[in-house]
C-alpha cells in the first residue's frame, strides 16, 4: 500500500496512514480477475488487521502500534480501499539512516533488543513477521528516547490461520529469504518453516546493524556460492546443497568477524551466527537446542540486553574519566 501523513482529529497528533487500494491492475496475480483480486486483497487486509489488533489486545509495545482501521467502498457495494492509522515514527531502520554519529552503536543496539523483544512476544502468539528487514524497523520517540518497533504485518502468519501468502515458499523479498525457503526444502511444520525463518531474518538484520552494510546476508552467500549451486540452477534436494552453503557461511562470518573493530561487535556477529545457520534446526542458542522451545528469542533478548548495559556501562566510565 501506499502511505502519507496526517492529524488525528481526537488526539491532534501526527499519525501515518497506510493505504490500501483495491484492484489496482499491476497486482493481479496471473490468471486472477479483477473480482478475486479485490477478495484476496480483501483478505489480506483483514488479517493484517486482526493481527494488529491482538497485539493491542496483549500489549506488545514493540509493535507499531494501530490507532484505526476501516474499508470505504465504491457506490456499487464493492471494497473501493482500506486504511490503517498508525502513530507516527521518526525515521525506519534503514541502515544508512543509522551508522552516522546521531545514531551509532548504541542505538542500534536499543532497535536490535527492541526487535527481538517485539518478535519473541509475537511467537509467544504464534505468528511469525515473516518480512523482517531494515525498512519494516521504524525509530520512534518514546518520551524524549529513541526506540525501535517492528512495522508492517501484511506478510505475517498466524499458527491455524489460512492466508493466502503462506502458499507461497516465502512471504519476504527474495534478497533476504532464508537458503531452505529458497531451495523450496520441504518443510510440513508451521514452527520450523515459519518460526525459524524468522529467526534467519533477525540474523541478518543483526548482521547488516553490526557492520554498517546495506547488502543482506543473503545477497553476500548467494553472491560467493559457486553458480551450478545456486537456488534457480541446482536440482537436487536441499540436503545435498547444505554442506556447501555451511562452508560459505563460515567463510562469511570469518570475515565478518575479521570487519569488526569491538568485543561487542564480535559478540553481535556471533549472535547473528547463531540464528542463521543454513540448516534451520540449528537456529537458536546453542544451549536450547535439546528443549522444547530449542527456537525461542528469550537467550537472545537476555544477551541483547546485557551488551546494551556494558555498552552504557563502558560510555559512563568515558565520561566520569
Amino acid at each position: 500500500g501506499d502511505g502519507k501523513f496526517g492529524i488525528d482529529h481526537d488526539t491532534e497528533e501526527e499519525v501515518f496512514i497506510k493505504i490500501i487500494v483495491f484492484g489496482k491492475s499491476n497486482r493481479r496475480l496471473h490468471g486472477e480477475d479483477a473480482v478475486q483480486q479485490i477478495e484476496r486483497e480483501s483478505r489480506a487486509f483483514n488479517h493484517e488487521r486482526e493481527l494488529l489488533e491482538l497485539c493491542l489486545e496483549h500489549n506488545l509495545r514493540r509493535v507499531a502500534r494501530l490507532i484505526s482501521a476501516g474499508v470505504v467502498e465504491s457506490d456499487d457495494g464493492q471494497p473501493d480501499y482500506a486504511f490503517m492509522v498508525f502513530e507516527k515514527a521518526m525515521s525506519n531502520g534503514k541502515v544508512e539512516n543509522f551508522v552516522d554519529a546521531a545514531n551509532g552503536l548504541g542505538f542500534r543496539l536499543q532497535l536490535l533488543k527492541d526487535v527481538c523483544v517485539g518478535l519473541h512476544q509475537l511467537h509467544q502468539r504464534s505468528i511469525a513477521h515473516q518480512d523482517i528487514k531494515p525498512s519494516n524497523i521504524l525509530k520512534v520517540d518514546e518520551k524524549g528516547i529513541s526506540r525501535g518497533k517492528i512495522t508492517d504485518l501484511g506478510r505475517a502468519s498466524r499458527k491455524g490461520t489460512a492466508i493466502d501468502h503462506d502458499l507461497n515458499a516465502f512471504a519476504c523479498q527474495p534478497v533476504y529469504a532464508p537458503p531452505d525457503r529458497l531451495y523450496r526444502a520441504p518443510v510440513d511444520d508451521w514452527e520450523l518453516k515459519r518460526i525459524t525463518g524468522d529467526l534467519y531474518l533477525f540474523g541478518s538484520l543483526i548482521w547488516q546493524y553490526a557492520l554498517g552494510t546495506p547488502g543482506s546476508l543473503t545477497s553476500v552467500w548467494m553472491s560467493q556460492l559457486r553458480e551450478p549451486l545456486k537456488p534457480h540452477n541446482f536440482n537436487d534436494t536441499y540436503d545435498q546443497v547444505l554442506p556447501h552453503l555451511i562452508d560459505v557461511f563460515e567463510e562469511i562470518y570469518k570475515a565478518g568477524i575479521a570487519e569488526c573493530n569491538t568485543d561487542l561487535e564480535r559478540e553481535l556477529i556471533d549472535i547473528a551466527k547463531q540464528l542463521t545457520s543454513p540448516d534451520p534446526l540449528k537456529r537458536g542458542a546453542p544451549s536450547f537446542q535439546r528443549r522444547l522451545d530449542r527456537h525461542s528469542l528469550q537467550p537472545f533478548v537476555s544477551k541483547l540486553d546485557r551488551l546494551l548495559k556494558q555498552f552504557h556501562a563502558k560510555g559512563a566510565r568515558l565520561i566520569a574519566q
